[in-house]
């Protein structure tokens, strides 16, 4: 448990102040190094002065609770957990939340880091960093479970992605609940994966990424058998390489398989290489 002078030197350092610049000429800067040092105590006029160029209440300089200690982090960092929440900077969002999460009582915190850290799990999806996604929706779902609010898209858009995982490796498998919530995501993804199940048209969809309806429109196309028409799309769409990176693993096998069909075995060798060395790196460890 920190101690006044502890608590007062985290929150100057946290905010890039030197002890001169939280001086000021209200105390001298020895006094704010003993005080910080353990070595003395702040006046009363001296705390208040002192929390309110940290930015925090007094009370939080005196408290001895891990529960009020966390509640003044928040304080703290709030502005700081808010702009990097609305900038999308996830990863700065997470580090922040994480630094004042207790128990899972604040509903905010909790909302936040669930957000946070499924994004950061859509991020290796497309790149194709697969335990890194696995290892970040898991944490999503934890927090999911916790908080009051409403994430049921953030669930079923980590459902639609885990599928595509599964099938790449059975040990990329997560349990994922039911997210008991009315909430559908509508992304690109979550589109794409309703129209392989038949559930959608992709003729009536709009997408954020063309290459989703190319790719559809292939799958078509080798489904009916039109091989030729179906190499010359799927190529496009590899070499456009827009796609998240599990995508483009089974463009490339209905690539390889149109290759075959056309008695190009060329093709389709190269195609296997290039679908083999996706498949290690994206079961590469993080």
């Amino acid at each position: 448990m920190m101690n006044i002078g502890e608590k007062i030197k985290n929150l100057r350092t946290s905010k890039l102040m030197t002890q001169k610049e939280l001086a000021g000429d209200v105390i001298t800067r020895n006094m704010l190094s003993r005080i910080e040092n353990g070595a003395a105590l702040p006046s009363l006029q001296s705390l208040i002065y002192l929390a309110n160029r940290l930015g925090v209440q007094p009370g939080y300089l005196l408290s001895d609770g891990d529960a009020n200690e966390m509640y003044y982090k928040k304080y703290a960092n709030y502005p700081n957990i808010i702009s990097s929440f609305k900038s999308e900077e996830w990863e700065i969002c997470r580090d922040l939340c994480l630094s004042c999460y207790a128990d899972g009582s604040d509903n905010e915190i909790t909302y936040m880091l669930a957000y946070a850290a499924y994004h950061i799990g859509c991020s290796g999806f497309y790149h194709g960093e697969l335990k890194k996604a696995a290892k970040m929706f898991e944490e999503a779902l934890e927090y999911s479970a916790l908080t009051v609010f409403d994430v049921g898209s953030i669930v079923s858009c980590i459902k639609t992605q885990v599928e595509f995982m599964s099938k790449i490796s059975p040990t990329l498998t997560i349990d994922v609940p039911d997210s008991g919530s009315a909430s559908v995501c509508l992304c690109d993804i979550c589109k794409f994966s309703d129209c392989l199940m038949g559930i959608k048209s992709y003729k009536d969809l709009e997408w954020s990424n063309v290459n989703y309806h190319h790719a559809l429109v292939a799958i078509d196309m080798v489904d009916n058998g039109n091989y030729e028409a179906a190499i010359g799309l799927l190529s496009q769409i590899c070499e456009d390489n827009s796609l998240p990176k599990p995508i483009i693993y089974f463009i490339l096998d209905d690539l390889e398989k149109s290759c075959k069909e056309t008695e190009d075995y060329k093709g389709a060798y190269e195609v296997s290489q290039n679908k083999l060395q996706l498949f290690e790196k994206m079961l590469a460890d993080a």
